[in-house]
């Protein structure tokens, strides 16, 4: 029930009743094997993340199925994390996830561009990207790889007094 599922979230028992009926009136007109998952389509089109730029990183990172398909308890993860309740810790492990465009557990130079170019909307032109790619590597790679280690990762992150706030998605205005 809703108390063995609030246990395991950041969520009031409140929000996890409007997460789970948002998630019904999502899955509504599915057959019954489809009923129990959504399409990352669906959940990037979802008011609180439709204009978010890492809205497929975010699907790509909570989504546990094949072909980047929701459950309710990814659906439900998803929330939690982002929620104004959620920990530090579990945001920046999630933070590191989605900024890790190309997956090699590493956030290194091509993953910094593209995580600029996408804030900007692609109005920076390649010399600024590039100070600002360097700038960024050069006060966070402490072990000066061209690369941020989650360890390197976290320990900026944790000097960005808005950070907790700015990962933060709520899921009703």
């Amino acid at each position: 029930g809703v108390t063995g599922v609030k246990a395991l979230t950041f969520l009031t028992t409140m929000e996890i009743q409007c997460i789970h009926e948002e998630f019904l009136k999502l899955t509504q007109g599915a057959t019954e094997g489809e009923a129990q998952f959504l399409k990352s389509e669906q959940v990037s089109n979802i008011p609180a993340l439709r204009v978010n730029p890492f809205r497929d990183q975010i699907c790509k990172v909570f989504s546990t199925h094949e072909n980047g398909l929701f459950s309710f308890e990814d659906f439900l993860d998803l929330f939690s994390a982002f929620s104004e309740t959620a920990s530090l810790s579990v945001k920046i492990d999630y933070a590191f996830q989605i900024f890790d465009l190309n997956d090699n557990n590493y956030v290194d130079q091509e993953d910094i561009r593209n995580i600029i170019l996408r804030l900007t909307n692609g109005l920076m032109d390649e010399a600024n990207i590039l100070t600002l790619t360097l700038n960024i590597l050069n006060e966070a790679d402490l072990n000066n790889d061209g690369m941020l280690s989650f360890s390197e990762f976290e320990s900026i992150v944790c000097r960005l007094p808005d950070f907790q706030k700015a990962f933060t998605i709520r899921f009703r205005e």
